[in-house]
C-alpha cells in the first residue's frame, strides 16, 4: 500500500497537470519511478549475482542479475535452473541492465544491439517480452513494434531488440540476417530446436564492442549441444534448484515436491541435472544425434502424418500424437524423415484440425491413426474437418514394445532422420521403458511409430477409402 507521503506527491501532480503534453510528460516518469521501485526491491537468488557458488551467502548487490565473472568474448552465462528458479527473469534483468548501461557503441542508437532468441518467436514475445518475468514487467517503459526487421523491442534509449526463434529453417535464415549485436539472450536453450545453427549464426554477428556475448536460461537436457556448451571453458554456470525457489508459491512448491521428488524428471526439471540416458529405454540421445539431419532437405518421395489421440480431454490426460513424415527411396533403400512434432493436449476438433492442416501443408499421402480404441470416432472427427482425407490404419494388435522395436532397428540402420532437434518427440524415445508400471502414455513416441511403420515397413492401404465404407463400419 502507499504511504501518505506517496500519495501526496501523486495528489500534487496531477493537481498541476494542465495540458495532454503535461500529463505524458508526468505519466513518463511515474512509470519510470515504478520501474526503479521494483528494480530496488528485487532481491536476486544467489544464483543470480556475483556470489552463485555459495548459495548461503548474501547478495552484496541487490536489484542486481550479474554472473559469477566477466563472461569472456563469445563466451555465456548459462543459467541453468528448475522450474520456477527465475531463470527468465534473471536474463530479463541482466539484458535491461545491460541496454541501460554505459554504451557498446556510441554510435548505435542507445548505444546496444542485443538480440533475443527463444524457442519460438511466440515464446520470445510470450516469456521474454510480456511474460511475468520478462522485460516489460521490469521496465515498464519498454515496448515492441514492427517494422522491416520483423518484431523487435523497443528501449526509450531507443536501443531495440529482435525477438526471433529456432524453430524452423526459415527462423534460422532470419537469424543468419540479423546483423551485428553487443548481446544475445538465449531463452531456453534445452529446447530450441536449431540450436546448433542458432548458435553458430548469432556468434557470426557478436562482434560489437567489448567482449560481446551470451546470456542464456534452461531446464538442462542430454542434448549433445548443451553438454558442449557445459564443457566449454568460456560458459559460465550458474544453478538453481526448484526446492531453493523461496518466492515460488509454496502449495505449487509442495506439489511439484511431492509428485517429482525422487524421479528422473524431478532430477531434471526440478534439480537442474543433466541426465545421462536410461537404462532399458529403447532410444538414446546418441543413437538419434548420430544420423539427424541438419542441412538443406531434397524433395521427399512421400509423407504422411501420424496421430495417437488421447483417451479423453481432461486436465491430466495424455497429449494428441502428432508427428509428421516422410521417406526418400534410392538404390533400393527407403529412408525416413521425421520432419515436425505437433502434439500437445488438444480436445477433438482441434487434434483433428491441426493433423490435417499438417497434411495439407506437407502434401501428405494421408493421416495414419491407431484405430484399436475409439478408432471410428477418430476418423469421424477428422472426416467432419475433410471429408476427403485419406486415412490409414496403424497395426496395433501388438503391444507398444512390438510396435516400436521395428522402428528402433530402422534407427539403428542409419535409416531414421530428425530433421532438426524434436525435444518433446526425443524427450519421450529416450525416457520411456518398455512395461515399466506407472509410466505416462507416450504419445508421441507411439505417433512416429505409426508413421514409420507406415512409410517403411507396411505401407498398407487407406482402410476408409470412402466416407460410405466409415458410414457402414460406425453402423456396425
Amino acid at each position: 500500500m502507499s504511504s501518505p507521503s506517496h500519495l501526496s506527491r501523486v495528489e500534487a501532480l496531477v493537481a498541476g497537470i494542465e495540458s495532454e503534453a503535461e500529463a505524458a510528460a508526468v505519466a513518463a516518469v511515474l512509470r519510470a519511478e515504478i520501474a526503479a521501485e521494483r528494480a530496488r526491491r528485487w532481491q536476486p537468488y544467489p544464483w543470480q549475482h556475483p556470489h552463485a557458488h555459495g548459495a548461503d551467502q548474501v547478495c552484496a548487490l541487490p536489484c542486481r542479475s550479474i554472473p559469477p565473472a566477466p563472461v569472456p568474448t563469445h563466451g555465456m552465462w548459462l543459467m541453468l535452473g528448475g522450474r520456477g528458479t527465475g531463470k527468465t527473469e534473471g536474463a530479463a534483468r541482466y539484458v535491461n541492465r545491460h541496454v541501460t548501461g554505459p554504451p557498446c557503441d556510441p554510435r548505435l542508437p542507445g548505444g546496444h544491439r542485443p538480440l533475443i532468441v527463444a524457442p519460438t518467436q511466440g515464446d520470445a514475445f510470450d516469456a521474454c517480452y510480456n511474460g511475468p518475468s520478462g522485460l516489460k514487467t521490469i521496465n515498464p517503459n519498454v515496448k515492441t513494434y514492427v517494422a522491416a526487421g520483423g518484431l523487435s523491442v523497443l528501449w526509450p534509449n531507443g536501443c531495440r531488440a529482435r525477438l526471433l526463434g529456432a524453430y524452423t529453417k526459415e527462423d534460422i535464415e532470419r537469424l543468419r540476417s540479423a546483423g551485428n549485436t553487443c548481446l544475445v539472450w538465449m531463452e531456453e536453450v534445452a529446447a530450441q530446436r536449431y540450436l546448433g545453427a542458432a548458435l553458430d549464426h548469432t556468434r557470426m554477428g557478436l562482434r560489437i564492442g567489448v567482449r560481446p556475448h551470451y546470456v542464456a536460461s534452461t531446464t538442462p537436457k542430454p542434448r549433445p549441444e548443451v553438454r558442449a556448451l557445459l564443457a566449454d571453458p568460456t560458459t559460465l554456470i550458474t544453478r538453481g534448484r526448484t526446492r531453493d525457489a523461496i518466492r515460488l508459491d509454496p502449495t505449487v512448491l509442495a506439489s511439484y515436491l511431492a509428485r517429482y521428488e525422487g524421479t528422473r524428471t524431478g532430477l531434471q526439471e526440478l534439480d537442474a541435472e543433466m541426465l545421462d540416458d536410461i537404462e532399458g529405454a529403447l532410444w538414446t540421445y546418441a543413437l538419434i544425434d548420430a544420423h539427424r539431419h541438419r542441412g538443406p532437405l531434397a524433395p521427399l518421395d512421400r509423407t504422411a502424418v501420424g496421430i495417437d489421440p488421447p483417451g479423453s480431454h481432461k486436465p491430466g490426460s495424455a497429449e494428441a500424437g502428432i508427428v509428421v513424415a516422410g521417406i526418400r527411396v534410392a538404390g533400393g533403400v527407403s529412408h525416413g524423415y521425421v520432419l515436425a512434432d505437433l502434439s500437445g493436449r488438444m480436445g477433438p476438433e482441434e487434434w483433428a484440425r491441426t493433423a490435417i492442416d499438417a497434411y495439407r501443408r506437407h502434401g501428405a499421402v494421408g493421416i495414419v491413426v491407431e484405430t484399436t480404441y475409439g478408432g471410428d470416432m477418430v476418423v469421424s472427427t477428422l472426416r467432419t474437418i475433410d471429408p476427403t482425407v485419406p486415412v490409414f490404419r496403424a497395426p496395433t494388435r501388438v503391444g507398444k514394445r512390438l510396435r516400436a522395436e521395428p522402428v528402433v532397428g530402422l534407427y539403428e540402420q542409419g535409416r531414421v532422420h530428425h530433421v532438426g532437434v524434436l525435444p518433446g518427440l526425443e524427450t519421450q524415445q529416450t525416457e520411456w521403458v518398455p512395461d515399466e508400471p506407472g509410466q505416462p502414455s507416450p504419445d508421441r513416441l507411439d505417433a512416429a511409430v505409426h508413421v514409420l511403420t507406415h512409410l517403411m515397413i507396411t505401407a498398407a492401404p487407406a482402410v476408409y477409402s470412402s466416407p460410405a465404407r466409415l458410414a457402414r463400419r460406425v453402423e456396425r
